[in-house]
């Protein structure tokens, strides 16, 4: 239901309470098409991870943890 999507109800909103144009709306538009589209060609030309490092940076050690917070 578009009533309850949250793009949908800010986009709504910023055209009532910030005066956004379709030339504004089309213009940030073509900004975040033109960000995705980068970063997919970069991530498709990006070579493929070693499969001997697939879970580094995946688990906590005990000095990731080793925190005021986690005592």
């Amino acid at each position: 239901m578009a009533e309850s999507d949250p793009l949908e109800r800010y986009r709504t909103w910023l055209r009532e309470h910030a005066a956004l144009t379709d030339d504004e709306e089309d213009e940030i538009s073509t900004g975040v098409k033109k960000l995705l589209n980068d970063a997919l060609t970069r991530a498709e030309a990006s070579p493929q991870p070693d499969p001997s490092t697939l879970l580094e940076g995946v688990y906590a050690t005990p000095e990731d943890l080793d925190t005021p917070h986690h005592k």
